[in-house]
């Protein structure tokens, strides 16, 4: 962590966060309990790399984008397994996965995001360092569409019985994660694509907003009875 950010060589950068991505993954247990509490003992969030530039020249300026972007992918890694009270790779965590149904989603759908929020300088995939990156993160995003999957599907089935406060939620989360195809879609190509995901993300759209829409005219037609009523018993 202090040879990341001692560093203003992109390269060494993207080595040291994906030595980091490594521990995350598949790191001794206690190796990642560090990486998750060493802000809270005097270090400061490590991957908080906003401000990292590497000015050498043109390319290593485009490479500083991929630094700060896995950086705060593997940020957002940490705070889905703090969400979880585990670790995206552990095995608790695939019994855990699609049971906790409440922070869990907008936190996976961040991670989404950002991922999908990458650098416009795709051709530097071509550099081994950068496909093995995002090849490491294409593991993590299947994890996370599983996720989401079998989020969708449950709030699904249960739309009817969902507030309007859920509603509005749920919709919301639905269109944030819509946004990101595009970026997803570029940086992975054909790869993770899970066309039955987007899909059923763009049904399961379809099918809330008309829902809310009768709630409404619902709400309209309840209101406009009441009302009346009231005119007639004041008469």
């Amino acid at each position: 962590m202090d040879r990341l950010h001692s560093t203003s060589d992109a390269l060494v950068a993207l080595k040291c966060l994906y030595t980091i991505h490594n521990i995350i993954g598949k790191g001794f247990f206690i190796l990642k309990d560090q990486l998750s509490m060493y802000e809270y003992f005097g270090g400061r969030n490590f991957l908080k790399l906003l401000m990292f530039r590497d000015d050498l020249d043109p390319e290593t300026r485009e490479m500083s984008k991929w630094v700060r972007w896995y950086a705060a992918i593997l940020e957002q890694n940490l705070v889905v397994s703090k969400v979880l009270g585990c670790h995206l790779y552990s095995k608790r965590a695939k019994n855990v996965i699609g049971k906790e149904k409440d922070n869990i989603s907008s936190s996976f759908v961040e991670f989404a995001c950002q991922v999908g929020d990458l650098p416009d300088s795709l051709h530097l995939q071509r550099k081994s360092l950068v496909y093995e990156i995002v090849r490491s993160i294409g593991e993590d995003y299947r994890l996370v569409q599983r996720e989401i999957g079998t989020r969708v599907a449950e709030l699904e089935a249960r739309m009817i019985s969902l507030s309007s406060s859920e509603w509005t939620q749920f919709l919301n989360s639905l269109t944030k994660f819509e946004d990101c195809k595009e970026g997803i879609s570029l940086l992975f190509r054909n790869r993770n694509r899970n066309d039955e995901l987007w899909d059923l993300v763009k049904e399961t759209k379809a099918k809330l907003v008309a829902e809310m829409k009768d709630r409404g005219n619902d709400g309209k037609r309840t209101l406009v009875v009441r009302l009346l009523q009231r005119t007639s018993r004041a008469s």
